[in-house]
């Protein structure tokens, strides 16, 4: 009995014992380095979320998205509330042909893109005053139209292409998809045919197809410079491609958009437009899911000045060059007129 008495107590100083080492591992203090509870519950609300799932975590109801889309939800001018909607974008989001974008592995990469995004679209459609980044997704058809002259200026043959030539195919959607051959590619990719948004350009504002278009555009359409290209990314690219590479280049996906117009000569106001609401995002997301994001440092799609044009620096350059890239004047050679000495096939 004594024996087993003492093996009674033994047990119970090891017991004591073990407590006690728990005890001081819960409240030694961290160390260095390490992540602190608040912290640590901010990060989960994001960690390893993808898609519609990381949207939800930032945006996790229609109150958070209108603190960051200010202007859309109390401006009564803007018509973009209805159609570029928190509702919508999840449910086009959610579409599994769309499953690259936020596609990551990283969180930190899928906000990145996701900041990127909703940065060049809030600035396709903002409605914000001048130095604020509160007025994204205000307008989702291009200002002015229809009406104004600038909307007839998508189609440069209207027997050639485009049923509804010449005043169909301005900007409409989060990107404000324009041209008839955007509509006839995004289309294509949502209905199967090609003719359907063609036929009736105003269906991009159905529903959620404006954000499917957008993505569409965002994950598929390449463009950009090649070698000429200032950025990190020496050949054409897709937006996505862009902002998920190793270098995080918002630059290039500016330079995809918008290529020689807003990426022709330093600091053009639009481009650091976008950049702005680039930075205002990545920092905002970054801080809805309790963790710390830097923006990237390729931010600009011009570093140095240049007077080189998309199509080249004379017309015997611009018509071999430019094929079916020369839709605008901001394709052909600086100084000139449009079109005037261009090879119109090679634009066709």
């Amino acid at each position: 009995m004594k024996n087993i008495k003492w093996v009674v107590l033994a047990l119970c100083f090891v017991a004591l014992a073990l407590y006690a080492c728990q005890s001081l591992k819960r409240t030694k203090a961290p160390r260095s380095g390490a992540v602190t509870t608040k912290h640590a519950a901010g990060s989960a609300k994001c960690d390893g979320k993808k898609g519609d799932d990381l949207i939800r975590a930032i945006f996790p109801d229609d109150a958070s998205w209108k603190k960051v889309f200010v202007v859309a939800n109390t401006d009564a001018t803007c018509n973009g509330r209805t159609v570029l909607n928190r509702e919508h974008l999840i449910s086009a989001v959610k579409d599994p042909r769309y499953n690259d974008f936020l596609g990551s592995n990283s969180t930190a990469t899928n906000i990145q893109e996701l900041a990127a995004f909703l940065a060049n679209a809030s600035h396709e459609t903002t409605g914000a005053a001048e130095g604020k980044f509160d007025g994204g997704l205000c307008f989702a058809v291009e200002r002015g139209c229809p009406g104004a002259a600038k909307c007839s200026n998508y189609c440069h043959d209207p027997d050639a292409w485009g049923p509804k030539c010449p005043d169909g195919y301005y900007g409409r959607g989060a990107l404000q998809i324009s041209w008839p051959m955007n509509y006839a590619e995004v289309s294509k990719d949502i209905f199967g045919d090609a003719n359907i948004l063609l036929n009736n350009p105003d269906g991009l504002l159905s529903s959620d197809t404006a954000w499917k278009a957008s993505l569409v555009f965002w994950l598929k359409h390449i463009g950009g410079f090649g070698d000429t290209s200032q950025t990190t990314i020496k050949n054409q690219a897709t937006c996505h491609n862009a902002i998920v590479s190793n270098t995080v280049d918002f630059g290039k996906t500016i330079e995809v958009i918008n290529g020689d117009i807003e990426c022709n000569s330093l600091d053009v106001p639009e481009a650091i437009n976008r950049i702005d609401y680039y930075k205002t995002y990545v920092n905002a997301f970054s801080s809805a899911c309790g963790m710390k994001i830097e923006p990237t440092t390729n931010l600009k799609c011009v570093l140095k000045a240049t007077k080189s044009s998309r199509c080249g620096k004379d017309w015997t350059d611009a018509n071999s060059r430019c094929g079916q890239v020369c839709r605008t004047a901001d394709d052909c050679p600086k100084g000139e007129a449009c079109f005037g000495r261009l090879d119109t096939k090679v634009c066709q």
